[in-house]
């Protein structure tokens, strides 16, 4: 169950309660409130920095784990994380069924990008157009076969 930021913050309360508590019975109020409190910062912190080199690493780490609002955000994390490992695997399945099915096509088929750069062609395409692939790859379609509008 996701923890909402009311229960969150009256976990922590209750925490410095606790330590409140214990400060009056041992007659260190302000001290065990203090000690509490950084207990507290320490825990957030060696979470975030656990977080950040997951985030920051190149390799595949596992996720890390934990308990309360730092497990729910590893786990969201990981929801994520694999949702989107998901979609690309579906991506990619896709654009290998289209490669495929226009790779057998007898018309020239030349996939360009926003700006008219060349990202693909299937070999009709190359041969009607003189197109070298991968080579003609990231060039401009028009820069290629200039001498076809003369």
């Amino acid at each position: 169950m996701k923890e909402f930021p009311l229960q969150l913050l009256l976990r922590h309360l209750y925490g410095l309660l606790l330590g409140a508590f214990l400060g009056i019975l041992i007659g260190q109020f302000l001290w065990t409130l203090l000690f509490t409190t950084i207990l507290m910062l320490v825990w957030h912190i060696y979470n975030l920095g656990r977080l950040a080199a997951w985030t920051g690493s190149h390799k595949k780490l596992d996720i890390p784990t934990s308990r309360g609002i730092w497990g729910q955000v590893f786990d969201d994390l990981y929801n994520r994380q694999q949702r989107h490992n998901q979609r690309k695997k579906t991506l990619s399945k896709t654009l290998k069924r289209f490669v495929k099915a226009t790779a057998a096509l007898p018309d020239g088929t030349v996939v360009l990008d926003d700006g008219g750069y060349i990202e693909w062609c299937n070999p009709s395409a190359r041969q009607l157009l003189g197109l070298r692939w991968p080579k003609d790859g990231g060039q401009r379609l028009d820069n290629l076969i200039h001498y076809l509008n003369e």
